[in-house]
């Protein structure tokens, strides 16, 4: 499935993420970085315990990856996703979710038998979550760092047109 749709995925049989997915994580996105021994990366994680446990930032500061804590709460103003992305992403994963519900609504009462929910298989989720990652607009993103203020090197006409940074 990763290769299949070009993502990543975590996970471990209990589903919640834990200090062994955010080492897989780190060493995924920031190990192999070519000027890892020369610039350094800040990741802005928000206050969960797996996030900064000995072991993961021990292993942050070998690969150069500065982690910041989002305190509690913050997170709606301080992390990119939250600020920009998130939304759209949850409003078009749950138009999915309707969409395919209509599908077997209409399927069983046209083949006159009693409604049964079937959940998407694991797969289908994983194409969901793929496509919609993919369509969501380059300035989408930018304008989540850009009003977080994370984003060296904006644009002067960018600042005058209140943040938002075109494509």
């Amino acid at each position: 499935m990763q290769v299949q749709n070009g993502c990543q995925i975590y996970g471990n049989p209990s589903a919640w993420w834990n200090s062994d997915i955010s080492l897989q994580f780190l060493k995924y996105h920031f190990a192999n970085r070519p000027d890892r021994e020369t610039k350094k990366v800040l990741l802005l994680w928000d206050d969960f315990s797996a996030h900064f446990t000995d072991e993961v930032t021990a292993y942050a500061e070998t690969i150069n990856v500065m982690l910041e804590r989002i305190p509690p709460r913050y997170a709606w103003i301080c992390q990119p996703a939250d600020v920009a992305w998130n939304r759209p992403l949850k409003a078009r994963l749950r138009q999915n979710w309707l969409d395919l519900i209509r599908r077997q609504l209409r399927s069983a009462k046209q083949r006159d038998v009693p409604f049964k929910l079937q959940p998407p298989s694991r797969a289908t989720i994983v194409e969901w979550i793929a496509a919609t990652w993919s369509d969501l607009p380059t300035t989408t993103i930018l304008n989540g760092f850009k009003k977080c203020q994370l984003l060296d090197g904006v644009p002067a006409d960018a600042e005058e047109s209140g943040g938002v940074v075109d494509d």
